[in-house]
């Protein structure tokens, strides 16, 4: 048999013999369910802060780039609204 299935079955034979552990183990694994579930709760607060961080930055870029777009065609002798009629599905509500 497996050393640690048999030290698991030791364990259990263990907590059946001695009910008034039964209750402290009970309460035990239910705080590491809560811990784990802490953690991971924190794990996704921490990824989605760094996701919007990663979002500002690009937004900011986007939106540089967007400008440079609209820039670079009215130098060209287009004017707002045939840049939008063109590219407005590119630029959004940004013109």
């Amino acid at each position: 048999m497996d050393k640690d299935f048999k030290k698991y079955i030791e364990c259990m034979e263990f907590i059946e013999a001695h009910p008034e552990l039964r209750s402290r183990y009970e309460v035990y694994v239910k705080n590491e369910a809560e811990k784990e579930q802490l953690h991971k709760a924190e794990q996704r607060i921490y990824e989605a802060s760094y996701q919007k961080t990663l979002n500002e930055e690009n937004g900011s870029k986007v939106s540089e780039v967007k400008k440079r777009f609209i820039e670079h065609f009215e130098k060209q002798g287009l004017t707002r609204e045939q840049i939008k009629d063109r590219y407005g599905d590119i630029l959004g509500d940004f013109i």
